[in-house]
């Protein structure tokens, strides 16, 4: 049988680069010219397929990064991903 879990795609990727480089789900749901739960969306499948909470979905006091650890270590991965896809 094949992989269940969903295939990483350059929208899913190019989410989680905007989302790391403008902070906020609606800006860069804006840069992608997406709604916010499309935005959304595509996050959610991306940590589905690597297993992983990649940002933090509550709201609350402004933080450092809206990524979490593991979002800041697949982020050089993700952009490498977008660079090779161009």
């Amino acid at each position: 049988m094949g992989d269940p879990r969903p295939p990483l795609s350059t929208d899913q990727i190019a989410a989680l680069v905007e989302l790391s480089r403008h902070g906020q789900i609606r800006a860069a749901a804006g840069v992608l010219g997406i709604t916010e739960q499309g935005l959304r969306n595509r996050l959610l499948t991306l940590e589905q397929r690597l297993g992983v909470e990649l940002y933090r979905k509550r709201r609350g006091p402004r933080r450092a990064s809206v990524l979490t650890e593991q979002g800041r270590r697949f982020l050089p991965h993700a952009i490498s991903f977008l660079e090779r896809a161009e």
